[in-house]
């Protein structure tokens, strides 16, 4: 192929691609055109429908406030219709409950003065009732108060008795231990007789020289403290009873408080001489 039919060849396509190019351009601008004419006249017609719209709320709001003027003038005059009859009502019912409190207060101001009647012979018969339940019980404080007297007596003489029953045991024991002492002391010197001296020195003719040992001293007598007999007593009863007893039981039998008695039960404890299951409190 030649040079000109080349050059003829490329001037044609570029007339061929101006046209294509031109065409497309034209459709473009033609397009544009009426997309803008398309949204001018939705514009148009939704300024329309706006319009339209605010002149029928606008309506409506004129509708509305007058529908509501007329309930409110509606809604004034019934309260004042009700208003009119209630305070009727009030005058009527005013009158009627005036006339039930004057026959209320008259027959109320009768029925006081038969009350106080009443009341005044009641009070009286309540006195004289009062008076003699008042007799009857200074009476009765007076026979509680003897009765209490005896038997405190009595629960003093039983532990002055079984003080002295246990004084007389315990001296008996101390009497009996001082001749036992005394029985075994002879026999305690002459062992004692028999034993030399370390420091002794031996005389020519006599034999050894024996120091002789001192006497043992006699045990003092002692009075049992009212604790000492207190717990004997306490388990002198617990021995008595096989099924033990109880801290009640024993306070009622000795006649004492409960802090002695207990007392005296933690003592024997603490010696072994009792034990306590439960409530209950044992000899051993």
């Amino acid at each position: 192929m030649t040079d000109q039919e080349l050059t003829s060849t490329k001037e044609c396509g570029n007339e061929t691609a101006g046209r294509m190019v031109r065409d497309i351009r034209r459709q473009m601008v033609d397009r544009l055109s009426g997309w803008r004419d398309s949204r001018r006249e939705e514009r148009t017609r939704l300024t329309e429908a706006a319009r339209t719209m605010r002149n029928s709320l606008s309506d409506s709001n004129t509708a509305l406030r007058a529908r509501v003027e007329s309930l409110r003038r509606e809604a004034a005059a019934a309260l004042s219709a009700v208003r009119r009859e209630r305070l009727s009502q009030a005058d009527t019912a005013r009158d009627r409950l005036s006339s039930q409190a004057e026959g209320d207060r008259r027959r109320t101001k009768e029925g006081l003065s038969a009350e106080s009647e009443s009341r005044a012979g009641a009070a009286s018969e309540w006195s004289r009732s009062l008076a003699a339940a008042r007799e009857d019980l200074r009476e009765a404080v007076q026979s509680l108060k003897e009765e209490t007297r005896q038997f405190l007596n009595g629960s003093r003489q039983a532990r002055e008795e079984s003080a002295r029953g246990l004084s007389q045991g315990l001296r008996t024991a101390r009497a009996e231990l001082r001749q036992k002492t005394d029985r075994a002391r002879p026999a305690a010197r002459s062992r004692q007789d028999n034993v030399p001296r370390p420091d002794a020195k031996p005389a020519p003719a006599a034999g050894p020289v024996v120091a002789s040992a001192p006497l043992p001293a006699e045990p003092a007598t002692e009075q049992p403290s009212a604790r000492e007999i207190l717990k004997e007593k306490v388990f002198q009863i617990l021995a008595a009873q096989p099924d033990g007893g109880r801290v009640r039981e024993l306070e009622k039998s000795l006649g004492v408080s409960r802090i002695e008695v207990v007392q005296a039960l933690k003592s024997l404890i603490a010696g072994g001489k009792a034990r306590k299951e439960g409530k209950a409190y044992f000899a051993r």
